[in-house]
C-alpha cells in the first residue's frame, strides 16, 4: 500500500505575454517529483473547470499549467489519493497594459467657468486613448462635451482589439 502525506502546496504565476493571449501559467510546487498521484481542481473566474488527473511531477516537486488567459483562478485543490492541500490557493493572471497615454495638455491647468480646454492624447501604436470619469476605467465619458468643475477625468490606452487597458490611468 502506497501512502503519502497531504500535498502543502505552494504556487506562483506568469501573466500572458499578450492582451487575450493564452501563454500564462501556474505552477504549483511541493509535491513528490516523478509522482503520477496528482489531481488538480480549480475554478476561473468563479467557473469550476475540469479536473486535471494524474499530473506529471518534474524533478523539483513542481507542476506547471499551461496555456492559461487573464483571470482569477481560485479553489485550487491538489488531491493525492484521497488527501487534499488543506487551504485553497488562488492566483490572479492578467492581461498586459498597453502603456500609459501621453498627454498634450498642462493637467494641472485651471479652467475658469465658461471657459474651455482641449485635452488631447495618443497611444502606443495599437491602442486608442479613452476617458473615464473614474481612477478604475469604468465610467466612460464622451467627449465635446460641456461639464461642470470642478471634475476629474482619467485617460488610459485601450489595446484594439482586445480591450486591455493601462495598468495606471493618468488623472487629468
Amino acid at each position: 500500500v502506497y501512502s503519502c502525506p497531504c500535498p502543502t502546496v505552494t504556487i506562483s504565476n506568469t501573466s500572458p505575454t499578450t492582451c487575450g493571449g493564452t501563454d500564462g501559467s501556474i505552477k504549483i510546487c511541493g509535491l513528490i517529483p516523478g509522482k503520477k498521484i496528482y489531481t488538480v481542481n480549480y475554478s476561473k473566474n468563479g467557473v469550476p473547470q475540469s479536473a486535471i488527473s494524474n499530473i506529471t511531477v518534474d524533478s523539483d516537486g513542481c507542476y506547471v499549467m499551461t496555456g492559461l488567459g487573464a483571470g482569477a483562478y481560485t479553489n485550487i485543490r491538489v488531491t493525492s489519493l484521497s488527501c487534499t492541500n488543506p487551504t485553497p490557493l488562488s492566483s490572479t493572471l492578467k492581461d498586459p497594459g498597453p502603456g500609459s497615454p501621453q498627454l498634450s495638455a498642462n493637467t494641472q491647468t485651471a479652467v475658469c467657468s465658461g471657459k474651455s480646454i482641449v485635452l488631447e492624447g495618443s497611444c502606443p501604436s495599437g491602442s486608442v486613448i479613452g476617458w473615464y470619469s473614474d481612477a478604475a476605467t469604468t465610467s466612460s465619458v464622451s467627449v465635446n462635451q460641456t461639464i461642470t468643475a470642478p471634475i476629474s477625468f482619467y485617460a488610459t490606452c485601450i489595446t484594439n482589439p482586445g480591450g486591455c487597458k493601462s495598468d495606471n490611468p493618468l488623472k487629468v
